[in-house]
């Protein structure tokens, strides 16, 4: 019995986004473009990592830098990480931001998450991170249990790189 719940409690994780927002209402209000992007969605299957070159495919990763008009797209933060060390960009300069986890595709800024670092959650990146919305304090715990590891604030994950 024991197993099984363990076997069922990462399912359970990924489902519950989708059960969050059974029979609620929602508001079909567009969000603000950026770039032509819609503003708080990663546009998976339609972009390509600026970082990798590879297409962005993985669900509840991505990052996206915007610099003025300009926006680039991230398959993980590790390759959004990759590219302000390999172009020595300052991210205080720069508007970035996260996909949460928990959510699947909604943008967050970069220090409204915290990054789990756990070898048993894979990543795109293949630095085994992945960013919650740190104001999601239940959620947090739940993705813990199913996946052990240690929790980074936004500069001690960027000391890995």
């Amino acid at each position: 019995m024991k197993r099984n719940l363990s076997l069922l409690l990462p399912l359970l994780i990924f489902m519950l986004p989708l059960l969050q927002h059974c029979g609620k209402q929602t508001d079909d209000a567009a969000p603000a473009p950026i770039s032509g992007l819609a503003a708080d969605r990663m546009p998976y299957n339609d972009a390509i990592c600026a970082f990798s070159g590879e297409q962005i495919r993985t669900a509840r990763y991505g990052a996206r830098v915007v610099n003025g008009t300009e926006t680039l797209l991230f398959r993980s933060v590790e390759d959004m990480a990759g590219w302000l060390k390999a172009n020595n960009k300052q991210p205080e300069s720069l508007r970035l931001h996260v996909v949460d986890f928990i959510d699947g595709k909604r943008f967050i800024e970069v220090h409204e998450a915290v990054y789990l670092y756990s070898k048993l959650r894979p990543s795109p990146g293949g630095h085994h991170l992945s960013a919650l919305d740190k104001s999601n304090e239940h959620m947090i715990q739940r993705v813990y249990e199913a996946y052990p590891g240690r929790y980074l604030s936004w500069e001690e994950m960027l000391a890995l790189f």
